[in-house]
């Protein structure tokens, strides 16, 4: 009996460890559930509540969807810099991205999220966006603050109206805590 204890015992103790070298991304090992760069947007935008909602837009061309986040193919550079303000360089040190852009003015809310290669530093992205987008030469109107957060393997921005922002920041605290981290809140 105590050979099959001894036994039992030893292999609790084999899996135990074995569990203690994986690593979890930081979503996870902070209860956060993100499948996507759309689930962030989407979730912040049901936070806000429909008086708060505005028309928009969200993806690509291809990936288009009414009201909410949608994904937004990074392949297609020309549409990563006009739409999302990020150049070719910084786009290739994401694998995937989604957008919520104001219908009648991008300029007024837009909104991104990018889940990082492999290898990427969360910091270095949030910085090459802060510069990119802040660099924009506005065609039509300005926004007035730009916002920057890292989230585990993510990185998120919204760019637009200040109270527009605001929400969006109070959204980001709500669902995510102290896991979203702010990178850059700053006057455009």
């Amino acid at each position: 009996m105590k050979k099959i204890t001894a036994l039992v015992l030893s292999l609790v103790m084999i899996f135990a460890l074995a569990g203690c070298g994986e690593k979890a991304p930081a979503e996870e090992a902070a209860g956060i559930n993100i499948e996507n760069p759309a689930d962030i947007l989407n979730a912040v935008w049901e936070n806000w509540g429909e008086d708060k909602q505005f028309p928009a837009m969200g993806g690509d061309m291809d990936n288009m969807v009414e009201n909410g986040a949608g994904s937004f193919d990074l392949a297609n550079t020309d549409l990563v810099l006009s739409s999302l303000h990020i150049s070719e360089q910084t786009a290739k040190m994401s694998d995937a991205a989604a957008s919520l852009i104001h219908a009648m003015n991008a300029n007024t809310f837009t909104g991104a999220a990018f889940h990082l290669a492999e290898g990427t530093d969360a910091e270095a992205f949030a910085a090459a966006v802060k510069d990119e987008v802040l660099a924009t030469q506005w065609m039509c109107g300005f926004p007035e603050t730009l916002l920057v957060y890292t989230l585990g393997d993510y990185v998120v921005y919204a760019l637009g109206e200040g109270g527009i922002v605001e929400n969006f920041k109070l959204a980001m605290s709500d669902i995510y805590g102290e896991n979203a981290v702010i990178a850059f809140d700053e006057a455009v």
